[in-house]
């Protein structure tokens, strides 16, 4: 940059639908976050280096998105570094129990809204004993979806143990997101947007006694666990496909109608060359069975639940959201 000019990219799709529902929710809610447990003694300064090294293999964590006078949706500006995208805090002097709060209340705690300035992309290390160490990364979804923080785990172990800390050579997201405008933009998505117009998406679902929520509501997340006995699941069939069918099933009949669309996460990262990049890659296309009228046995079921979710894995990269000058949609249930 230089003389006042900035040099951007555009948004992916997935960017931008994701910074307009920002514009409606809490920016605290569209982050990824990770916290990773290591035991054993651990050298901080070379896993700083390799931090950073990880850093500077992928823009995207060192991009920033200021918005410019006249625009709705910003630009994506990549910068040379990232500096102070590392801290530490030691709580070696703490009770463990003082130690496990600290741990919560950092990992939950209230971030930027601040998408024009750097560090967007942190990573504090924590201190519990001289064997063992929390690091908790955190990132804007702009920039990171989960199976990037994963990935970035598993690069900075690679590179804390190399020798020579060789650098990582991905492919880049703005690149990605060029393509993917392309790929809607020339004849060859023709095919894969007149897949998802015949797909007509019932995204909206009422559940009984449903209370509408205060404007001011922050996402509080929770979770209910259950066990299964291993011979639940049938021999060839993936939990995930279970899963999905009984969540199906479970929506349908609180709806009472049909059919019912979900949104199914995909990873996106289904060809080789982006097997390493980080970005915003998870994406939530429509997915409806209609089986209200009919008996269907749970194989019959989880065999049609398995077409339609081949089907929209295929044509994936296809899918976008209708334009609309009010709050932009989404799907009232996902599964991820």
């Amino acid at each position: 940059m230089s003389d006042g000019t900035i040099q951007g990219y555009r948004l992916s799709p997935q960017q931008t639908h994701l910074w307009l529902l920002q514009q409606h929710t809490p920016a605290s809610v569209f982050w990824s976050r990770c916290v990773v447990r290591v035991k054993g003694a651990v050298n901080l300064e070379r896993l700083e280096r390799a931090i950073e090294t990880v850093v500077e293999a992928h823009e995207i964590l060192r991009t920033t998105f200021p918005l410019l006078p006249g625009m709705t949706v910003p630009v994506q500006v990549i910068h040379q570094d990232s500096t102070d995208c590392v801290t530490r805090d030691d709580l070696t002097a703490l009770s463990q129990e003082k130690q496990n709060e600290f741990i919560v209340s950092r990992a939950a705690a209230d971030v930027t809204s601040d998408f024009d300035s750097l560090p967007l992309f942190r990573c504090e290390l924590l201190q519990l004993s001289s064997e063992e160490l929390v690091m908790l990364l955190r990132a804007p979804s702009l920039c990171a979806d989960l199976r990037s923080l994963e990935m970035l785990v598993s690069q900075i172990a690679t590179c804390y143990g190399s020798e020579d800390l060789n650098p990582i050579a991905p492919m880049q997201y703005a690149d990605f997101a060029e393509w993917h405008h392309e790929l809607w933009e020339g004849k060859e998505g023709e095919p894969g947007t007149q897949y998802w117009k015949s797909h007509a998406l019932h995204s909206e679902i009422k559940i009984p006694f449903e209370s509408p929520l205060a404007e001011e509501t922050h996402f509080q997340p929770e979770s209910l666990r259950l066990d299964l006995p291993p011979e639940s699941v049938s021999a060839g069939q993936r939990f995930s496909q279970l899963a999905l069918a009984c969540w199906q099933v479970f929506i349908q009949r609180l709806n009472a109608s049909s059919p019912v669309t979900i949104g199914k996460a995909f990873d996106g990262r289904r060809h080789p060359e982006l097997a390493s990049s980080v970005g915003l890659y998870t994406r939530h296309v429509p997915l409806a069975v209609d089986f209200v009228d009919e008996q269907l046995t749970m194989d019959q079921l989880l065999e049609r639940l398995a077409q339609a979710e081949k089907e929209a894995f295929q044509w994936q990269e296809y899918f976008a959201w209708p334009e609309t000058k009010t709050r932009p949609a989404y799907f009232s249930v996902c599964f991820e």
